[in-house]
């Protein structure tokens, strides 16, 4: 049986927890993590996405514009270089029409598909930001 790790408790909880949310969002195609790549969400740069917060039970979803892609200054150790670009990434998105608090969401896209992801807002909550930080 293989190691209980932080990340695979997040990651199953994290799917536990979006299935439900993700039922009511359009069939978008959802990918496996390692589908969650920098180059990937630099071509939907100025794209829309949607996203449903997690623990604010009946919130509207939001609309968010995928506003930059941009690399780590500290990427996990024991990648390649080209590897730790791809994996270790930050997203910053606009939102559009309404203020966000931080939370866990359950973000889609026609082309990525639906993950989840902790977004933090900006001082005035119009700005969210992701960061993926991963090792392998």
């Amino acid at each position: 049986m293989p190691e209980q790790t932080r990340r695979r408790f997040l990651a199953r909880g994290a799917g536990l927890a979006c299935a439900p949310l993700a039922a009511s969002l359009p069939a978008f195609a959802a990918g496996s993590d390692d589908d969650l790549t920098a180059s990937r969400f630099a071509a939907q740069v100025n794209r829309t996405f949607t996203a449903q917060p997690l623990a604010a039970t009946g919130a509207p979803a939001l609309t968010l514009r995928l506003r930059s892609v941009g690399s780590l200054a500290h990427a996990a150790p024991g990648l390649a270089p080209e590897a730790a670009r791809e994996r270790s990434f930050i997203l910053v998105f606009d939102v559009e029409g309404s203020v966000a608090a931080q939370d866990t969401y359950v973000v889609a896209n026609p082309v990525i598909g639906t993950f989840a992801a902790l977004l933090v807002p900006g001082r005035d909550g119009r700005v969210l930001t992701a960061v993926f930080n991963r090792t392998a």
